[in-house]
């Protein structure tokens, strides 16, 4: 289930699996950890995996990489063969294209583009034309279909208001970019956060 923008290829859902490529099975988790692999289910509630994915710690994002800021990344981690997490260069790579193309510009504006990588529905409602929580139905041009799966930070937090995604890109020891997409915002969040949270990850065909 792919999605081709520009010249990458996306899966369409956010990964669910609870094994590496080589069989190793990841533990579901019930505590933070920046040295052991942990898997958690969205909001605490394992009905919420076939639609939003599990979020991941860096650790299970990594499988033991090394940080990675190349395009492409080389780093498989919990992803299928000819698959890989997305380096920090590969999101910008994706934010960079539906930025270049106006149909998926909310209000006219390039950098507005949030609405059109997130899903059409489970958002909380929030107000502004081109916030994601707002006229749902008008989300996912792209079809990118980002859920509102929320972060592990210790307890399940932000569930149904932000969606983000690890990259295999650190800043230091002990935090890595990521992407975050906000219901009450148009735009798109680059920035840091430590390892031990779970964050969705995304797949990238190598």
């Amino acid at each position: 289930n792919t999605l081709q923008l520009g010249s990458q290829c996306w899966m369409k859902e956010n990964l669910r699996t609870t094994h590496y490529s080589n069989g190793t099975s990841i533990d579901l988790g019930s505590g933070t950890s920046t040295t052991v692999a942990y898997i958690y289910c969205p909001n605490n509630d394992a009905n919420m995996v076939p639609s939003y994915g599990y979020l991941y710690n860096w650790v299970a994002t990594m499988n033991g990489s090394a940080s990675s800021s190349e395009n492409p990344s080389g780093v498989q981690g919990p992803c299928p063969t000819s698959w890989h997490v997305p380096s920090d260069a590969e999101w910008t790579q994706l934010t960079d294209y539906v930025s270049s193309q106006s149909q998926y510009w909310c209000d006219g504006n390039s950098t507005y583009i949030s609405k059109s990588l997130c899903s059409q529905s489970g958002w909380s409602t929030s107000d502004g034309t081109c916030a994601i929580g707002n006229t749902q139905s008008n989300n996912n041009a792209t079809g990118f279909a980002a859920p509102p799966a929320g972060q592990y930070i210790g307890s399940y937090s932000f569930y149904n208001t932000n969606a983000t995604f690890w990259s295999t890109t650190e800043s230091s020891s002990t935090e890595s970019y990521r992407r975050n997409f906000s219901s009450s915002s148009a735009t798109i969040g680059e920035n840091t956060q430590v390892k031990y949270r779970g964050f969705s990850v995304r797949c990238l065909k190598d």
